[in-house]
């Protein structure tokens, strides 16, 4: 009569045939952990529902330009919150950058 080699699961604490256990590294720089087959399955499973972030898409970060202190700055259009300037914070000013006020502010100085 031949027994089979069990381990205990790391995650769930079951005993399982040590065929159905592989070592996997749960936390980043942690030390590797053994599971079974199911718990694997179940780990696969969560990290695919997981949600990606977002990505900005650049045509939305449109330059702006405070007539304040000159500052020029990306900001999120979509975004909820109230533009401002980030260096005076000041947003009563605060105007989309064109190029004819650049060349109209170089030619003013």
């Amino acid at each position: 009569m031949i027994q089979e080699r069990v381990i205990l699961c790391g995650n769930c604490n079951k005993s399982v045939p040590v065929v159905d256990v592989k070592y996997f590294a749960k936390f980043s720089g942690g030390m590797p952990i053994a599971m079974c087959t199911s718990c694997r399955n179940n780990l696969k499973l969560s990290s695919i529902k997981k949600k990606k972030p977002e990505v900005i898409v650049k045509e939305l970060r449109k330059i702006f330009l405070c007539h304040s202190c000159g500052y020029k700055f990306r900001f999120n259009v979509l975004s909820s919150s109230k533009i401002k300037c980030p260096f005076c914070g000041k947003a009563d000013r605060i105007a989309e950058d064109s190029e004819d006020f650049a060349e109209k502010l170089v030619r003013s100085i």
